[in-house]
């Protein structure tokens, strides 16, 4: 799974690689628009310019794309400080599952997901972190 880049950081972004991927971006007047090569395959998703729908992540096993929830998954393994993950990442809204050994930890708006998990592994503890994707939307018959 790879987080692509939205907002700021995507009008600074130069076409980038990962293990034969290629990934570009393009802006319109009210998009940006990804397209990712792989193996002479090019998949496209077009996204608002800002806000919490601009954020996506392709996967490359699935061929596709995948909206990024505005909370990223903590595990809570021995010697991670919760504390320190909520206030080196501006957040307030945290849901604890003591015994499934992982936290839910909701972002401010303004901070993209994977810069969160990035944040995470420079702290003390090493807190093992991890974007969360929306799922498809259900049918029911």
């Amino acid at each position: 799974m790879i987080a692509l880049a939205s907002g700021a950081y995507a009008s600074e972004a130069p076409p980038a690689s990962y293990g034969g991927l290629a990934v570009r971006s393009f802006e319109t007047a009210s998009h940006r628009i990804y397209a990712v090569s792989m193996n002479g395959e090019t998949h496209r998703a077009a996204v608002p310019l800002d806000g919490p729908r601009s954020r996506i992540a392709f996967d490359p096993a699935r061929r596709t794309f995948a909206s990024l929830l505005p909370s990223i998954r903590v595990e809570l393994t021995p010697g991670v400080d919760i504390d320190a993950v909520l206030q080196a990442l501006g957040a307030d809204e945290l849901t604890v599952f003591q015994s499934l050994g992982f936290a839910i930890v909701g972002l401010p708006a303004e901070l993209h997901p994977a810069e969160a998990v990035a944040r995470l592994q420079v702290l003390p503890g090493q807190p093992v972190a991890s974007v969360r994707l929306r799922g498809p939307r259900i049918e029911w018959r």
